[in-house]
């Protein structure tokens, strides 16, 4: 099932939802993800395709799910700063990958 309902989607951008006390919470760094992709289709073999955010921690996912700020939205996977990096991953797929060192 897909973490955004329909118009509670995490966006950013002019006049989105992506913005301070909304979506995102003014919390120390080390509560929130470094970056996070918005809207992304993931393709899980087990729970099949869902569309989420990805929360990036260190350089290392940290949580896939719901973005934005615990403390105006039910259900949030992930915590989304003002320091946090959006990108936004509308229309653009996630899948598991590797490093092709033969480059």
């Amino acid at each position: 099932s897909d973490s955004q309902r329909p118009g509670d989607e995490f966006l950013a951008g002019f006049g989105k939802t992506a913005r301070d006390g909304l979506h995102l919470r003014a919390a120390a760094v080390s509560e929130t993800c470094d970056v996070v992709i918005s809207n992304v289709l993931v393709i899980d073999a087990v729970q099949g395709v869902r569309k989420v955010s990805i929360g990036i921690r260190r350089g290392r996912i940290h949580a896939i799910g719901r973005a934005g700020n615990p403390d105006t939205l039910d259900s949030v996977d992930i915590v989304v700063g003002t320091g946090t990096t959006i990108v936004s991953g509308e229309g653009l797929i996630a899948t598991a990958g590797a490093v092709d060192t033969h480059v």
